[in-house]
């Protein structure tokens, strides 16, 4: 049986495990350029293996030759950062702006020192 987490554990765990999409543009719209990405990327496959094979008089271990230098590009999305690490963003940014000392949370704060100690034990 899992032990019960108090509220200020909830939190920021919460802080750690919720992701926020960095990329700087709509949610709404990532989700639609993430599937068209990586649909082009086939696409653009298919078509580079269909030019090899296409209109090409040779014998099949050529053609095997042929097929096998083409390579599919890659495109990968670019990660979600913690919810910690975005709610601080516009955080420095105002800093910077106005010179005022930001407000910290404790909770953020814990959270961003596990972050930091999980990526310590990851790499």
């Amino acid at each position: 049986m899992a032990r019960k987490r108090s509220p200020r554990d909830k939190k920021i765990l919460d802080y750690q495990k919720e992701r926020r999409n960095a990329y700087g543009e709509n949610d709404k719209s990532s989700r639609k350029s993430i599937k068209l990405r990586k649909s082009l990327v086939n696409r653009n496959y298919r078509r580079s293996l269909g030019q090899a094979t296409r209109l090409s008089n040779l014998e099949v271990d050529d053609l095997t030759a042929k097929v096998d230098r083409v390579r599919r590009s890659s495109w990968k999305k670019k990660p979600d950062e913690p919810l910690a690490t975005h709610i601080d963003r516009p955080w420095g940014v105002r800093q910077d702006r106005d010179g005022d000392q930001p407000t910290h949370s404790e909770l953020r704060d814990e959270a961003h020192r596990r972050l930091r100690r999980s990526k310590r034990r990851s790499i």
